[in-house]
């Protein structure tokens, strides 16, 4: 008989329960295959085995006994200490599966097209924004933008709704001059629709059909006596001029400009109605978009006609309330204005009429639909074609994909379907609806950002595209969410990551180094998702923890609003508290913490290492270090930001300098290591210089890193790589942490 064939036999006549350790090493079996074929060698008895085939037993048993006494050897772990760990999420893997999805949109004319586009930033092509779609009948992904192209808005420094699509011709901002282009196919060459005008930036695009024109939010930052005076808006900003901000219209033919809303500070989401109507969300400084906002309309009888102020109607909460933060406002098919309120301190989906006469909360649920507009065009929601007076929604609430279903004429109830997209514990970004489903990008701990196509009639689910498709099985940590208590009785969050490494044990009793990771904003939130950046340091024996401080969102308009007049203070509390919390558990060497965090998370950074002796060293990436600087040197849309995150300026202008680290670097008693782009314009590169030189002069270990041509935040292969690798190269050294093959190009200052 053919050994293969013997061998399926005698494990199919392998019937008792496998083993759950090697016999020789005492290492774990995981694999069926492996446990039912170590019982099948090592059986005593052959009762159970066909006596016509028992001659040829032995030469099999032999065979596979010298097989696994080898296998046995690999499957050992190796016992090396927490932090040293080799691991195959190299910084090489981590920074070039950081592709990321920047938007996801449908034609929007009025078809039955069931083609997405995408927005896909690929580090690998120097950071470039690509759009791409997926033809659903070829089954493809088709790439669309030239190689010499890039589809990026600089609007309020942070971008976003940078490309829109009608009648399958896509147009887009491109980054390097901001003018907006259109190709009519993917290989179709570009053509430029507005003028070579440096001066004028446009974002969240929208094709109107009704009126056969482009609507975006321009950004109009040419230096004229019409512009806005500095003065009007913040007398300390060294701004020369204030750009101004308004709703256009724009010729897809000609380029011609129409100015039709201005006023507000900002604007966003312009829309049209089938029946002629434009909806817009605006706010004025010193509010940010998640604090207090308008959402507006009017009939337009011409798209290059200007809006008259007494043709315009503005949305009142259902509740009554004036401090509201309204947000992605959309029409419906029939005219029907669906909004996003968190007038009931979560943001839910709301209805209205154009004449307000019925309002109605779609769904109360103690959870956020959307997130802060940072960016524009991110959709937490996305409405279908409304059918016999049927209204459907699909939506992203937290943790989940769902349809809400309901009578337009506010009879009946809401219902609601949780849909399966196949992810165990998905999370959903975007959203799009289409005639025959549902597209989206959602993710889970273990499965990486993905593009994905949930059918209405099958409810099968097909999966587009991925930010990465290593498969790492066994190295991959599996967060944890943890609420822990923090200062004044109250809690925070967090996701905790356990290192995980299959081929590494740490000697018996210690504990694990823990990076406490802190998000930007601070108006942002900590999601457990796929982060290969994470999981390179998990992978390599370290315990992670993302914390939600307080401020962050997520988790409804009051805890969002904790932070308020406290940044630099309460969120160090919770950064602190987190990592005591885990010390506690007897998860993390209270020896080994390290803190890192990104532009507003390098201010919790460097104020956790200034004012407790918590952590023993920190990452600041593009951090704030003088928030004085940062009020006289940043762009419009935060420019009144620190009003509210720590008070008026110059009126308290103490807080600010009790709470701005270059004042205190004489209390820094441990290392520091600085990342920074040379072309960012929201937190200045002088400010990591200034902090940096002063931990230099008193003797610590400290790195100063700086990328050619990165703004605020990096989207370079090569930088991503280099900030991964250099960082974790850096905490090894000052942890003393024996790990001979790390190393990295940076030079440490004042390091043996």
């Amino acid at each position: 008989m053919h050994r293969g064939s013997l061998l399926r036999l005698a494990v199919h006549h392998s019937f008792l329960p496998g083993f759950t350790t090697c016999p020789f090493s005492g290492a774990p079996v995981t694999s069926p295959f492996f446990a039912r074929t170590l019982h099948f060698c090592s059986l005593k008895k052959l009762a159970a085995f066909p006596e016509a085939h028992r001659s040829t037993f032995f030469p099999i048993q032999n065979l596979f006994l010298r097989l696994f006494r080898t296998t046995a050897k690999r499957m050992a772990p190796t016992v090396a200490e927490f932090g040293a760990w080799k691991s195959p999420i190299t910084s090489e893997v981590a920074a070039g599966s950081e592709i990321s999805f920047a938007g996801l949109e449908r034609d929007s004319f009025s078809g039955t097209s069931n083609t997405v586009y995408w927005l896909e930033q690929r580090p690998s092509e120097e950071g470039r924004c690509v759009v791409c779609s997926w033809d659903p009948k070829a089954q493809k992904i088709i790439s669309w933008t030239p190689r010499e192209f890039s589809v990026k808005t600089r609007v309020h420094e942070y971008g976003g709704g940078a490309f829109c699509v009608f009648k399958n011709q896509v147009y887009f901002v491109n980054k390097s001059d901001q003018r907006i282009y259109v190709q009519p196919s993917a290989e179709a060459p570009v053509r430029p629709v507005t003028g070579l005008d440096g001066a004028r930036r446009f974002a969240d695009l929208h094709y109107s059909e009704q009126f056969n024109c482009l609507f975006a939010v321009c950004e109009d930052r040419e230096d004229r006596p019409a512009g806005q005076s500095r003065d009007q808006v913040h007398p300390n900003c060294a701004l020369k001029v204030v750009p101004d901000n308004y709703i256009v219209s724009i010729n897809p033919e000609s380029g011609q400009l129409k100015c039709l809303v201005e006023g507000a500070d900002f604007y966003a989401s312009p829309r049209t109605s089938r029946d002629g109507n434009l909806l817009w969300m605006e706010w004025n400084l010193p509010d940010m978009p998640w604090d207090v906002t308008r959402v507006k309309w009017a009939t337009l009888t011409s798209p290059t006609k200007k809006v008259e102020p007494s043709d315009i109607r503005e949305l009142k909460a259902a509740n009554g309330k004036s401090d509201v933060a309204f947000t992605f406002p959309e029409f419906t098919s029939t005219g029907k204005i669906l909004y996003v309120s968190d007038e009931e301190n979560w943001w839910n989906l709301f209805e209205t009429n154009a004449n307000q006469k019925t309002k109605r909360c779609i769904e109360k649920t103690g959870r956020d639909l959307g997130h802060p507009l940072w960016i524009f065009g991110m959709h937490p929601y996305s409405a279908g074609a409304a059918v016999g007076g049927k209204q459907s929604v699909a939506l992203t609430y937290g943790h989940e994909l769902s349809i809400l279903s309901y009578d337009e004429s506010n009879t009946g109830s809401v219902v609601r379907k949780v849909l399966d997209t196949g992810f165990p514990h998905n999370h959903v970004y975007y959203v799009q609806t289409v005639p025959t489903g549902i597209y989206a990008i959602g993710f889970d701990a273990k499965t990486p950002m993905t593009l994905f196509y949930l059918d209405f009639l099958t409810d099968k689910v097909t999966r587009i595209q991925s930010t990465t498709e290593v498969k790492l099985e066994g190295y991959l940590s599996e967060p944890q969410e943890i609420e822990f208590p923090t200062t004044n009785g109250e809690v925070a969050y967090g996701y905790y990551y356990p290192p995980q490494n299959q081929d590494y044990d740490a000697p018996e009793g210690s504990l694990p180094p823990l990076l406490v990771r802190n998000h930007g904003g601070p108006t942002s939130k900590a999601y457990p998702q796929l982060k290969l950046t994470i999981q390179f340091y998990t992978s390599r024996g370290f315990g992670v923890l993302d914390v939600n401080y307080r401020g962050s969102s997520g988790y409804g308009r009051e805890f969002r609003q904790k932070l308020n007049l406290k940044w630099g203070v309460s969120d160090v509390d919770d950064a602190v508290n987190g990592a005591k919390y885990l010390v506690g558990k007897g998860l993390a060497d209270p020896n080994r913490l390290c803190i890192a965090g990104g532009s507003a998370g390098g201010l919790t950074v460097l104020n956790s290492l200034l004012h407790h002796d918590t952590f023993k060293a920190g990452a600041s990436h593009y951090g704030v270090t003088d928030l004085e600087a940062l009020v006289a040197d940043t762009h419009k849309f935060e420019m009144r930001y620190l009003d509210s995150m720590v008070g008026p300026y110059p009126a308290d202008k103490k807080v600010y300098e009790e709470r701005s680290p270059i004042l205190h670097k004489d209390k820094l008693k441990c290392p520091a290591i600085f990342f920074q782009g040379t072309e960012d314009a929201i937190v200045p590169p002088s400010q990591s210089e200034k902090m940096y030189e002063a931990v230099k002069g008193k003797g610590l270990p400290c790195a100063y890193v700086l990328f050619d041509g990165e703004g605020h935040g990096f989207t370079k292969k090569e930088n991503i790589k280099a900030a991964l690798e250099t960082e974790y190269a850096f905490f090894v050294k000052v942890f003393g942490i024996d790990a001979a093959h790390v190393s990295c190009d940076v030079k440490f200052d004042n390091v043996a």
